[in-house]
């Protein structure tokens, strides 16, 4: 049911043609090697682009794999900012937004925390 639901977004993300959306190239579900110098160069882009965010006072609050997108140059952009919010310094965002496998252990375990963009790079 999963593989079809992908297969089937990737299919009409494919056939889209147009300035203000994403450019499908391609997709892959193998695990491919990763250069090391390559792998440390694109960590370094995320967390160039996490501390960008950060400064700006924005949490992701969702940051994981899938939405770390590859340029053509091997650079790394980050996306989806569906659940993004201001980050505040007081309690009131839903701790359990975002998606459990890459959630930061301290909101998994649901103790009274103030969401922060230390959360947001567990």
């Amino acid at each position: 049911m999963v593989q079809c639901g992908l297969k089937l977004a990737l299919m009409m993300l494919a056939t889209l043609k147009h300035p203000n959306i994403v450019q499908f190239i391609g997709a892959c579900r193998r695990v491919l090697p990763v250069p090391l110098k390559l792998a440390v160069k694109q960590a370094l882009d995320v967390a160039r682009g996490m501390a960008y965010v950060h400064g700006l006072g924005f949490i992701h609050r969702d940051l994981k794999s899938d939405y770390l997108l590859i340029a053509a140059d091997k650079s790394i952009k980050i996306a989806d900012f569906g659940v993004a919010r201001i980050e505040v310094q007081t309690k009131g965002m839903t701790p359990e937004t975002g998606t459990f496998r890459w959630m930061a252990p301290i909101l998994i375990c649901k103790v009274d925390v103030v969401l922060s963009s230390k959360t947001d790079c567990a």
